[in-house]
């Protein structure tokens, strides 16, 4: 078969447009701190070592980060420079590290007696829950555990955060209204970490391959006052690539009429978008990730 010049110089342009949009780019996450370990426990007189991680945001943990070391109540916690922390008194205190202005927690209990309640876990965990709708609700459950990691069954008390959510004595969360609210159990004085609860108007569609494999979801959300924002969950992944932007379109693909929201933040795990001003929650149809300079359309969600 024979090409003429032109004909070539357009297959080559279209090969190098697919192979530049499917090469390595850097990232661009939120930089965080994890403290091991999240929830522990130890007696009131005992001490129990922090280790800290700063993540930056390339998601690559940083080696030599030096952290500022914090107890929200040393009257039950003291805390030195190395995250050695010292159970005073019976209660709980969050323990925080900082570094280059990000701040990571985790909690302590201090107990009297080692089979006294330590640790308190909540079901669903946090940052595992899509936002729900007014109406909906949420069953949680909570494990109490002493030092030794004995399962016990205390009288719970149930709370809510904020009137958008409601809790009953079973666990039961209900939405009463746009908003958020954060969920925790308590035992005394021994708290569970908390679960953020979203409760919010919106759409939801699943990613699929276009060009190149992106999956998960899409939520596009409306506060009380018509305020929308996109949300990527948790389980979004997609193949890493130059100048990736994440768009609302009317139909398949991007065109003209299609609403940029800019750089895709990262090409794995939930990330956030605001969206303009004016637009309201049926404007569009469809998330797009887009390659800008290529102009191809790496995958796409459909919102229901």
């Amino acid at each position: 078969m024979h090409w003429s010049a032109s004909r070539a110089c357009a297959v080559a342009l279209a090969c190098l447009a697919v192979a530049a949009c499917g090469a390595p780019d850097h990232l661009d996450l939120e930089p965080r701190i994890e403290l091991a370990p999240d929830v522990t426990g130890v007696e009131v007189g005992q001490t129990v070592s922090f280790s800290a991680t700063y993540y930056d945001t390339e998601g690559m943990p940083v080696p030599d980060a030096s952290f500022t070391w914090a107890s929200s109540d040393e009257s039950v916690v003291t805390i030195d420079s190395a995250g050695a922390a010292h159970g005073v008194t019976a209660g709980q205190a969050e323990i925080s590290a900082g570094y280059s202005g990000v701040e990571g927690s985790a909690l302590l209990s201090v107990v009297e007696d080692r089979g006294d309640v330590a640790t308190i876990t909540l079901t669903p965990a946090d940052g595992t829950l899509d936002p729900v709708g007014v109406g909906e609700t949420v069953q949680f459950s909570a494990e109490a555990r002493d030092l030794d990691g004995n399962l016990l069954s205390p009288t719970l008390e149930w709370v809510s955060s904020d009137a958008a959510v409601s809790i009953d004595a079973d666990g039961l969360a209900t939405a009463m209204g746009n908003g958020s609210a954060e969920i925790t159990a308590h035992a005394g004085a021994i708290s569970s970490a908390a679960t953020q609860i979203v409760v919010a108007d919106g759409r939801v569609g699943s990613f699929v391959d276009k060009a190149h494999h992106t999956a998960g979801t899409a939520t596009l959300l409306s506060d009380a006052g018509g305020t929308l924002t996109l949300e990527l969950g948790g389980d979004f992944t997609t193949v890493a690539g130059p100048d990736l932007n994440v768009y609302l379109s009317k139909a398949s693909g991007v065109d003209g009429d299609s609403l940029d929201l800019g750089d895709l933040k990262a090409n794995n795990g939930a990330q956030t978008y605001s969206v303009p001003s004016g637009v309201a929650l049926d404007d569009y149809d469809y998330v797009v990730i887009w390659c800008v300079t290529f102009a191809v359309d790496f995958g796409e969600a459909e919102l229901q």
